[in-house]
Protein backbone atom coordinates (compact mmCIF):
# COMPACT_ATOMS: atom_id res chain seq x y z
CA UNK A 1 0.00 0.00 0.00
CA UNK A 2 1.17 3.67 -1.06
CA UNK A 3 0.29 5.56 2.44
CA UNK A 4 0.11 9.26 2.69
CA UNK A 5 3.65 10.68 4.75
CA UNK A 6 2.71 12.12 7.34
CA UNK A 7 -0.09 12.96 10.05
CA UNK A 8 -0.30 16.37 9.24
CA UNK A 9 -0.59 15.69 5.11
CA UNK A 10 -3.71 13.35 6.26
CA UNK A 11 -5.39 15.79 8.00
CA UNK A 12 -5.07 18.86 5.50
CA UNK A 13 -5.87 16.64 2.69
CA UNK A 14 -9.01 15.18 4.74
CA UNK A 15 -10.14 18.47 5.91
CA UNK A 16 -9.86 20.29 2.28
CA UNK A 17 -10.12 17.84 -0.28
CA UNK A 18 -13.22 17.24 -2.35
CA UNK A 19 -14.83 14.34 -0.81
CA UNK A 20 -16.68 12.04 -3.56
CA UNK A 21 -17.90 8.47 -4.22
CA UNK A 22 -16.26 6.59 -7.17
CA UNK A 23 -16.39 2.98 -8.69
CA UNK A 24 -13.56 1.30 -9.79
CA UNK A 25 -13.50 0.84 -13.36
CA UNK A 26 -10.24 -0.72 -14.54
CA UNK A 27 -6.75 -0.88 -13.50
CA UNK A 28 -3.76 -0.64 -15.48
CA UNK A 29 -0.14 -2.04 -14.70
CA UNK A 30 2.73 0.80 -14.64
CA UNK A 31 6.09 0.64 -13.80
CA UNK A 32 6.82 2.78 -11.01
CA UNK A 33 9.73 2.93 -8.14
CA UNK A 34 8.63 1.94 -4.60
CA UNK A 35 11.08 2.10 -1.31
CA UNK A 36 14.10 2.69 -3.98
CA UNK A 37 13.73 -0.17 -6.60
CA UNK A 38 10.90 -0.48 -9.48
CA UNK A 39 8.25 -2.82 -9.44
CA UNK A 40 4.84 -2.99 -11.54
CA UNK A 41 1.62 -2.53 -9.69
CA UNK A 42 -1.88 -2.03 -10.93
CA UNK A 43 -2.95 0.80 -10.29
CA UNK A 44 -7.42 1.31 -9.80
CA UNK A 45 -9.12 3.59 -12.29
CA UNK A 46 -12.79 4.98 -10.43
CA UNK A 47 -15.14 7.14 -12.30
CA UNK A 48 -16.80 9.94 -9.93
CA UNK A 49 -18.66 13.19 -9.42
CA UNK A 50 -15.85 15.99 -9.83
CA UNK A 51 -16.52 19.75 -7.85
CA UNK A 52 -17.47 21.17 -11.37
CA UNK A 53 -20.08 18.47 -11.85
CA UNK A 54 -18.21 16.51 -14.63
CA UNK A 55 -18.06 12.93 -14.56
CA UNK A 56 -14.47 11.79 -15.29
CA UNK A 57 -12.02 8.70 -14.95
CA UNK A 58 -8.82 8.82 -13.17
CA UNK A 59 -6.18 6.88 -11.51
CA UNK A 60 -6.34 6.96 -7.61
CA UNK A 61 -3.20 7.21 -5.87
CA UNK A 62 -3.63 3.43 -4.28
CA UNK A 63 -1.58 0.62 -5.06
CA UNK A 64 -1.50 -3.07 -3.42
CA UNK A 65 0.98 -5.50 -4.56
CA UNK A 66 0.69 -8.40 -5.10
CA UNK A 67 -3.05 -8.14 -6.22
CA UNK A 68 -5.72 -5.51 -6.57
CA UNK A 69 -7.08 -3.83 -3.39
CA UNK A 70 -10.53 -3.22 -5.34
CA UNK A 71 -13.05 -5.22 -6.94
CA UNK A 72 -14.27 -3.52 -10.55
CA UNK A 73 -17.48 -2.13 -9.74
CA UNK A 74 -16.97 -1.68 -6.14
CA UNK A 75 -17.99 1.99 -4.87
CA UNK A 76 -15.67 3.63 -2.39
CA UNK A 77 -14.87 6.96 -1.10
CA UNK A 78 -12.30 9.22 -2.68
CA UNK A 79 -10.56 13.08 -1.69
CA UNK A 80 -9.05 14.71 -4.57
CA UNK A 81 -6.57 17.66 -2.88
CA UNK A 82 -3.95 19.83 -5.15
CA UNK A 83 -4.29 17.47 -8.10
CA UNK A 84 -4.45 13.85 -6.76
CA UNK A 85 -7.19 11.34 -5.90
CA UNK A 86 -6.22 9.83 -2.83
CA UNK A 87 -8.43 6.80 -1.54
CA UNK A 88 -10.14 7.87 2.17
CA UNK A 89 -10.36 5.07 4.00
CA UNK A 90 -6.45 5.01 3.41
CA UNK A 91 -5.99 8.33 4.46
CA UNK A 92 -7.12 7.18 8.15
CA UNK A 93 -5.71 4.66 8.52
CA UNK A 94 -2.28 5.92 7.48
CA UNK A 95 -2.15 7.61 10.89
CA UNK A 96 -3.65 5.00 13.15
CA UNK A 97 -1.38 2.52 11.44
CA UNK A 98 2.12 4.50 12.19
CA UNK A 99 0.96 4.92 15.58
CA UNK A 100 -0.80 1.82 16.57
CA UNK A 101 2.57 0.41 17.87
CA UNK A 102 3.26 3.64 19.74
CA UNK A 103 -0.01 3.10 21.51
CA UNK A 104 0.27 -0.34 21.99
CA UNK A 105 3.44 0.53 24.03
CA UNK A 106 1.81 3.57 25.95
CA UNK A 107 -1.08 0.79 27.30
CA UNK A 108 1.38 -1.71 28.34
CA UNK A 109 3.37 0.75 30.14
CA UNK A 110 0.70 2.15 32.14
CA UNK A 111 -1.07 -0.84 32.82
CA UNK A 112 2.46 -2.20 34.17
CA UNK A 113 3.14 1.12 36.20
CA UNK A 114 -0.34 0.72 37.82
CA UNK A 115 0.50 -3.00 38.65
CA UNK A 116 3.71 -2.13 40.24
CA UNK A 117 1.87 1.09 42.75
CA UNK A 118 -0.77 -1.50 43.66
CA UNK A 119 2.41 -4.22 44.70
CA UNK A 120 3.66 -0.75 46.90
CA UNK A 121 0.68 0.42 48.40
CA UNK A 122 -0.50 -3.68 49.08
CA UNK A 123 3.06 -3.85 51.03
Amino acid sequence: MLHVQSKKASIIIEQHGYHAKATVKEYRKEYVRVAGSWHWLDYPYVEYLTSTGAVTLERLKFAQSPGRPFVIGEEIEVVRYDGTLYYRNNLLESYWWKYLPLLIKSICFLLALTAIVKYFLAV
